[in-house]
């Protein structure tokens, strides 16, 4: 169900029994999986996916980062670049993840501060898990 005044993007797939809000956006190439939820207002920026059964309220945090994109995908997780794992492992192996991905140390110290965000805006807002 896709609400007034709300768009989906060409291509952005909106699954089975998914909710959009009233005045939401997904943008293009975005997917909301099956039974998530996207709150009025709310904007899921292009290329970005949210989990099956997700029921976001508010726009989910979003980073564009100096390597690459960093987002909230589902409570819980982070996903950096094409990894997302639960953010207690990326509190761990960030520096491995750095390595593996050919990080400068300032990239790897830039993106561990966006891990630590992440997990405050977690808390903030009750999505830890």
């Amino acid at each position: 169900k896709v609400g007034e005044w709300a768009t989906v993007g060409e291509w952005a797939k909106v699954g089975e029994g998914a909710k959009v809000g009233e005045g939401a956006t997904v943008g293009e190439w975005a997917k909301v999986g099956e039974w998530a939820k996207v709150g009025e207002g709310a904007k899921i920026g292009e290329w970005a996916k949210i989990g099956e059964g997700v029921n976001w309220q508010y726009s989910p945090l979003y980073i564009v980062g100096t390597r690459h994109l960093v987002c909230v995908p589902t409570p819980g997780h982070l996903k950096i670049g094409c990894m997302e794992h639960p953010i207690e492992w990326w509190e761990q192996h960030y520096r491995a993840a750095g390595k593996t991905e050919h990080y400068t140390v300032e990239q790897v110290k830039e993106y561990r501060a966006y891990i630590a965000l992440a997990k405050q805006w977690m808390r903030l807002h009750g999505v830890e898990k």
